[in-house]
């Protein structure tokens, strides 16, 4: 599950940086905020679902399904 959710907001954030570049945005403080603001947000969802896994099963399969799905739509920024 962390490994997913840790590559679900690295595939955000090269939306973020994707979208600032169609945008032409060359100030390099405009991309250091995307990242922070994308690390923090995945620091606070991590935080949010620690010991699901092993407490409760049923929530912990729920998460993982809104996780792959999410990366389904993240799929063009895999790389």
């Amino acid at each position: 599950l962390q490994f997913d959710l840790s590559e679900l907001y690295a595939r955000k954030i090269r939306k973020d940086f994707k979208d600032l570049q169609a945008k032409k945005v060359m100030n390099k403080d405009s991309y250091r905020a995307k990242f922070l603001l994308g690390s923090k947000n995945f620091q606070k969802k991590l935080k949010s679902i620690a010991g699901v896994s092993l407490n409760q099963p049923d929530l912990y399969k729920l998460l993982n399904k809104q996780i792959q799905d999410s990366l389904v739509i993240y799929q063009n920024y895999s790389k």
